[in-house]
This record gives structure tokens, sequence and C-alpha cells, in this order.
């Protein structure tokens, strides 16, 4: 079972993540972050099986523009690209879930904020992968223990990040211009330590 907490801000009259989004369950984030239609680094992609896979455009560097002489060198490049693409995007963060389930969650979201008649709204995914919702007006304390074990993994994943970009001597970057700016989360942590690692159930 995977969790997101989500809290009612009055600020902004909206529901907003906990821990400011420090998760490491990105995938469900992405999905919160889909519902809002003005968040343009979000893909809510349909694929032909019948699946929807939600991810974000920030986590893939974008490739650099650049002129050649010969053909030959700009296939090169671009073949350098897609190999360092296709392995990236099976790593990142990404919800995998049924086109129906998608459709249900999203009527069901919209009915959630119209109402706004909880003070908590838990994005889950089973182990068969389906997403739902769960209303609270307060976390018990298995739900504080669940959030507090959230925030270690982020914490331990992100200073497993840190440790690989200083080992590196690389600074990092948004763009990728050769195989140079290749990162990889297997570079640095196992598959179980990955918590995010999407799979279609």
């Amino acid at each position: 079972m995977k969790k997101i907490f989500l809290q009612f801000n009055n600020f902004i009259e909206a529901y907003w993540v906990l821990n400011k989004g420090l998760s490491c369950h990105k995938e469900l984030i992405y999905l919160w972050e889909s519902f809002h239609e003005a968040n343009e680094e979000i893909c809510v992609q349909k694929e032909n099986d019948g699946w929807i896979t939600i991810w974000s455009y920030w986590d893939i560097k974008d490739q650099v523009k650049k002129q050649f002489v010969s053909n030959i060198q700009e296939d090169a490049y671009d073949n350098a690209y897609a190999q360092y693409w296709l392995k990236r995007y099976a790593e990142i963060p990404k919800l995998e879930i049924t086109q129906k389930n998608y459709d249900d969650v999203v009527l069901r979201w919209k009915k959630i904020t119209e109402k706004k008649e909880t003070e908590f709204v838990v994005i889950t995914q089973d182990d068969f992968g389906v997403v739902s919702f769960e209303l609270k007006d307060i976390l018990s304390s298995t739900d504080q223990n669940y959030i507090q074990q959230d925030l270690e993994n982020y914490e331990n994943f992100t200073k497993k990040l840190e440790d690989y970009r200083e080992f590196g001597k690389r600074p990092w970057s948004r763009t990728w211009s050769s195989a140079e700016d290749n990162e990889f989360y297997s570079d640095f942590l196992t598959t179980d330590e990955m918590l995010w690692k999407s799979r279609k159930f």
C-alpha cells in the first residue's frame, strides 16, 4: 500500500501535500498535480492497452539542440539521447493505472474538492494497483508513523543523490548534451530503494 497525505489549507482553500511534498511516492503526487490543469510539467499519457501513465517531464533532461556537419554525427547524438531517455524513463516515478480507475479517481476528486468536508485526504494505491481516496478528520498514530517513515525514506534518498552528485564532481544540469550528462537512479539506488518504482498489476 502506497499513500500520500493531503491537508486542507484554509489560506488557499485547497488540499495540499503534507511535508511540503517530500515523499518517495512521487507517482501519487504527480496524480494530485495532474488534477490542476495549469500544471504543464505533468504528462497524463493514454496508452493503447487501456492504461494511463502519469509522470513528470521534469524527471528527464531536455536534449540540447546542436548543429552537426554530417547526418552521421547527428544520428549518433540523437541515438545516445534516446538510450539515455529510455533508461531514465524506466526508472522515474510513474503512476500506471487503468483508464477506468483514472476516470473514477478524477470524478471522485472533483466531488471531494467541491464539498471540502474533511480535513485530510489520503491518496492510496493498494497492492493490486487500484488508486482511491480515504477521507479523514484526524490522522491516527499509524498514519503519523507512515508519514514519518516516508519522510525518512525521502531524506535517505536525497542524501544518496547528493553523495552521488558530489562523488561524480559534475554540476547538475537540467539539460543533456552528451553521455556525461547521464544520471540514473540505478547508479546509486537498489531496486528496493526505488520505492516509487512502478509496475502494471
